[in-house]
């Protein structure tokens, strides 16, 4: 556990600044989603990849009413590379949503660069909204709500989804 707990403040520390208290620009926004308790976390060795789940205090990963999912893909720090990889998450999430048989209610996709993305959809008693976006060169990040089991996506938190999407230019 102490392991992977390293690995995960490694990589989200190389994938954005510290505040100026400390925390992790990832954790400061899953607690103001509502959801500051970090449920699970995966990722490999290599830190390629890294999923972080976040709950409110006393829910897990799979039994929640909200869960905030990070998701942070390191790629080569080209502008061109971070770009197509950005793109490559955009289709894998919209192939993956197709797939399960999503009601899809936004898929707000950026024609010219940067990539970016906001969705909304549900299915299977689950509504999910989420943002694709690159934070900085050589990483693409998707952030997404969940809830269910009385759960709610609040419009506030949708904003705070949204702002995330205006990214400084690199």
């Amino acid at each position: 556990m102490f392991r992977r707990f390293s690995m995960i403040v490694a990589l989200i520390a190389t994938a954005a600044p510290a505040s100026a208290d400390g925390d992790p620009p990832y954790l400061k926004l899953a607690q103001a989603l509502g959801a500051p308790h970090l449920a699970d976390s995966t990722g490999p060795a290599d830190h390629s990849y890294l999923q972080l789940k976040f709950t409110p205090d006393g829910q897990s990963a799979q039994k929640f009413t909200k869960l905030v999912t990070i998701s942070i893909l390191k790629v080569p720090t080209t502008r061109a590379d971070t770009e197509s990889a950005a793109r490559g998450v955009i289709v894998r999430l919209r192939d993956e949503v197709k797939t399960r048989h999503a009601q899809i209610q936004t898929f707000d996709e950026s024609a010219l660069a940067p990539a970016t993305l906001f969705y909304a959809f549900s299915g299977d008693g689950d509504t999910s909204k989420g943002v694709v976006y690159s934070p900085q060169a050589g990483y693409v990040t998707a952030a997404q709500v969940d809830a269910k089991n009385g759960g709610t996506i609040s419009r506030a938190d949708v904003d705070k989804l949204k702002n995330l999407l205006v990214v400084p230019p690199r």
